[in-house]
């Protein structure tokens, strides 16, 4: 590498070190909290404990147990995911818009197109605002890498769970 190449990626890791104000810091910080997927399942919660108690043999031991609660974690965990998949659909459902348009001017509306203005408006969630197909774009290409990872981590725990009740049977 040349000099004048090293000297350019220099000065370009200067400039792409993250934010610099506190306030750029803290909304940086809550980036991954966004949507609550990246925080696990908590392992002492009911739902957990309840999905264990199914996924584990009868009497298990402590190994099996533990690792049928991971299992169930994990299983909730990908289950969250698929949730918010739902919901990004749902509201594409309710409202698909190809692209974001310009305001456009009001239109008197009369007689039955005004009727249906107001039914249409009411059926809409009132909390969700109108999803873009790229926006529905970006964040599926989101809650991809999610996806990916809770189905690669509740496979690797069913698997290991079944290798624990196997190995529980041979002793």
């Amino acid at each position: 590498m040349s000099e004048k190449q090293t000297a350019a990626n220099r000065r370009n890791s200067r400039m792409s070190t993250g934010p610099i104000s506190r306030t750029g810091k803290r909304r940086s910080a809550r980036n991954a909290l966004k949507h609550g997927l990246s925080v696990s399942t908590d392992p002492a919660g009911e739902n957990v404990r309840a999905l264990a108690a199914l996924l584990s043999p009868g009497p298990a031991k402590d190994h099996v147990a533990a690792l049928a609660v991971e299992a169930a974690r994990r299983i909730i965990d990908f289950d969250r995911v698929k949730e918010v998949h739902q919901q990004l659909y749902s509201r594409l459902g309710t409202s698909p818009i190809l692209a974001k348009s310009p305001i456009q001017p009001g239109v008197e509306l009369g007689g039955l197109a005004q009727i249906a203005a107001s039914l249409i408006k009411e059926l809409q969630p009132p909390t969700a605002a109108p999803l873009t197909i790229p926006d529905l774009a970006k964040q599926l290409d989101k809650l991809a890498r999610y996806e990916r990872r809770t189905l690669s981590l509740r496979e690797r725990a069913l698997q290991e769970l079944a290798d624990g009740i196997t190995s529980n049977k041979d002793r």
